[in-house]
């Protein structure tokens, strides 16, 4: 029973994770078992590969994973050398957000044009909506 509490997704992306942390443990010749200095080690490491945001899910995921062998993982997890470590590099390596152009006024007008003689009331309704959201942001 409680091998079916995840997801067949969660726990393959989980056990991605843990796949992650083995080869990076192996690589730099870590112990397997889990130290603040060794996921601070990993965080650091991961962040120069993906967003840290994703870190921080992969840390969830090699937790979960290696709960069962390791009880004291989540301390270590929680400890303030792997969060600050992790909030530093969200720090540096934050992407900015991307956003779509906003709408034009002459845009604004083509749609009203285009628009205020449909029959249908889907239109009507996104007209509204789109007319009103526009003047209500400006």
């Amino acid at each position: 029973a409680l091998g079916a509490v995840l997801e067949p997704a969660s726990h393959s992306s989980y056990s991605s994770a843990l796949n992650s942390y083995t080869d990076f443990c192996s690589r730099h010749n870590f112990p397997l078992k889990p130290t603040p200095d060794t996921l601070s080690f990993y965080v650091v490491y991961m962040c120069h590969h993906i967003k840290p945001k994703s870190v921080s899910s992969y840390l969830s995921g090699i937790c979960n994973e290696l709960l069962p062998i390791y009880p004291n993982v989540q301390t270590h997890r929680k400890h303030k050398l792997v969060t600050n470590t992790l909030h530093g590099c969200m720090k540096i390596r934050t992407t900015p957000t991307s956003r779509k152009r906003a709408i034009t006024r002459s845009e604004l007008a083509n749609v009203c044009i285009k628009l205020q003689n449909e029959p249908a009331h889907d239109d009507k309704l996104f007209l509204a909506i789109l007319v009103t959201g526009f003047h209500g942001l400006m």
